[in-house]
């Protein structure tokens, strides 16, 4: 018994030092007050700059969330292509605490097949295009039935980016090991 508790605190504190995968909320004020939320699971880069694997993100712009696209189940995650000037898939999108290198876009449709998109949040960086923040939701309508849009140079608006904590799993394998070797105690006396 004794190894197996061993082997256990040993695996535990190789599969802690392992990148793993954290959420992140964040933000993006318009300089319109317009405001986009949402959240994504991704790695944070060993520089604090760039967050990689990025999946399962959910946005809401000024309150009202973005569904996922019914055929796939989820929101589209693209690139801008510089040289293409289209949205590509093939391409990693940027996510970035810099502001200025964010280079995504998030709609409820595959962007790079279909840019009649219901939904969408991008951030383009083109040095020929220009860097923009775009925002459109056709779930809201205006008097004229146009979607509401938001429009900006990302240097105007607010960005923010953060992780949200959680548990670390080391801390609570240790403390499930010490109630299990206590209880073990309890029973041989």
């Amino acid at each position: 018994m004794k190894y197996l508790l061993k082997a256990a605190v040993l695996m535990a504190a190789f599969t802690h030092g392992a990148a793993h995968a954290d959420q992140f909320d964040f933000s993006y004020l318009f300089s319109s007050g317009d405001i986009l939320t949402g959240n994504l699971i991704g790695t944070l880069d060993g520089t604090g700059t760039y967050i990689t694997n990025i999946s399962d993100v959910q946005i809401a712009f000024d309150g009202t969330q973005f569904l996922p696209d019914s055929t796939t189940g989820y929101l589209d995650i693209v690139a801008w292509n510089a040289t293409t000037s289209t949205y590509d898939n093939s391409i990693a999108p940027v996510f970035s605490t810099n502001v200025a290198l964010n280079n995504f876009a998030v709609a409820d449709v595959d962007m790079a097949v279909n840019m009649n998109t219901s939904n969408y949040f991008s951030f383009i960086n083109d040095p020929s295009y220009g860097q923009v923040a775009i925002a459109v939701n056709n779930n809201v309508l205006d008097a004229n039935s146009n979607a509401q849009t938001a429009i900006d140079s990302p240097a105007s608006g607010t960005w923010t980016i953060t992780a949200v904590p959680v548990p670390s799993s080391l801390p609570l394998m240790l403390s499930g090991l010490g109630v299990f070797a206590a209880a073990r105690r309890r029973i041989k006396a």
